[in-house]
């Protein structure tokens, strides 16, 4: 059954949410977010938060609250104060630290391809054809599946911090500073790093077909190139289509709708 204590639409429970400390996410969620937005997406962030930290016994805290308030999001972490709590806690997550390290490939395969697995099965149905009782379903599995992501999430960056600022402890420890030894992680073949690429890509092509000045003259849309007045540019949407096929489905920003 939910918890609904981790729902971002929950009220404040004075007595309890008062000793909370509330920062806003505007990392994150840099634009107002919808109540809908917050119900489908912010009440897993929640989960995640939590989970993960029970997962990998995370010293000082037990996870994270999400709170919406004027169309911003919220976040107060739930704090441990029992030194004898956070020491055996330590303790645990300083081995499973050490464990990751060690055979962090293993570790971060096993779960991304379950997030592939998910999100091929979503990605697999086609909701048009759906009746409303099976769109019902596959909305509910679809919920299923992005609430597993965030536990995931959780689970991978509470480890992957822990490494980083041991790496950056060992780095300044020799007099590098964190602009440069951060460079050396840039290099690592990732997703947001392909994502970019494939957009820079795609503005090297436009200026070589001569499209240039057709996006920057022509308000947001790129529908326009459908034309049939810009044939040139069907090497340009050819390549635009895939790119969307691959990374489409990656946000920047808060769910606004």
């Amino acid at each position: 059954m939910m918890d609904r204590s981790i729902s971002a639409l929950r009220t404040l429970r004075r007595g309890q949410d008062d000793e909370i400390f509330w920062y806003r996410d505007d990392l994150h969620q840099p634009y107002p977010i919808s109540p809908m937005g917050a119900t489908t997406l912010q009440k897993h962030v929640a989960w995640g938060f939590q989970v993960g930290a029970d997962h990998t016994k995370l010293p000082p805290s037990n996870g994270a609250h999400i709170k919406i308030h004027m169309g911003r999001i919220y976040v107060g972490f739930a704090l441990i104060h029992d030194p004898a709590v956070i020491g055996e806690r330590a303790q645990s997550f300083g081995a499973f630290v050490r464990e990751c390290g060690d055979h962090w490939t293993e570790y971060y395969a096993k779960y991304i391809d379950e997030v592939k697995s998910g999100l091929a099965a979503m990605n697999g149905v086609d909701g048009t054809r759906l009746s409303t009782a099976d769109l019902l379903a596959h909305l509910r599995r679809s919920e299923a599946i992005n609430r597993r992501n965030w536990e995931i999430h959780f689970t991978l960056m509470y480890p992957a911090d822990a490494l980083y600022m041991q790496f950056e402890e060992f780095c300044k420890g020799y007099g590098v500073a964190e602009k440069d030894f951060v460079s050396l992680l840039k290099g690592f073949d990732s997703m947001p790093a392909r994502t970019d690429e494939e957009l820079w890509k795609l503005a090297g092509l436009a200026r070589k077909l001569g499209l240039a000045r057709l996006f920057t003259e022509t308000p947001r849309r790129p529908c326009c190139l459908c034309s049939g007045a810009r044939p040139v540019a069907a090497d340009w949407l050819t390549q635009f289509r895939e790119v969307l096929r691959v990374h489409g489905n990656r946000i920047t920003a808060a769910t606004s709708t």
